[in-house]
């Protein structure tokens, strides 16, 4: 087996769903990989700082809305959004890399890295509740 077959990448959806299911921090971070694997990694960096600025953004808009909100329609467009962007970057260099023996990594592994990350940010919010005592309330 070559080295090439062995080589794996996030496609657009495991990309999209990484964001509806860890937030996106879970799908700024396999976005990363992607960059980091095709030799950018400049835009690696960039793709964590601002999946944390829409984190941020996110979570500011969300504590904003009306009290009983749904937020679903929100998080489908920017899951859409990460889609759309990993679509314009990856595409191409992935069909390309298709070519030569590569394939997407397994939902198993997106999956997994997304609850992951939803359940740091739970922890990391409880825990920062929890430090806050009365003040948050």
């Amino acid at each position: 087996m070559t080295e090439s077959s062995l080589q794996r990448y996030y496609s657009p959806w495991q990309i999209c769903v990484a964001a509806a299911i860890g937030s996106p921090l879970a799908s700024g971070y396999l976005a990363s990989r992607n960059y980091a694997l095709f030799k950018a990694p400049s835009k690696a960096t960039a793709a964590l700082l601002v999946s944390v600025g829409v984190f941020i953004a996110l979570l500011a808009v969300g504590y904003s809305l009306p009290k009983g909100t749904s937020g679903t329609i929100l998080a489908g467009v920017v899951a859409g959004a990460y889609k759309w962007h990993a679509q314009v970057a990856f595409a191409p260099e992935i069909a390309r890399l298709r070519t030569e023996g590569w394939s997407s990594h397994s939902w198993w592994r997106v999956i997994g890295l997304s609850l992951a990350i939803l359940v740091a940010i739970a922890v990391l919010g409880f825990v920062i509740l929890l430090l806050l005592g009365d003040h948050a309330a």
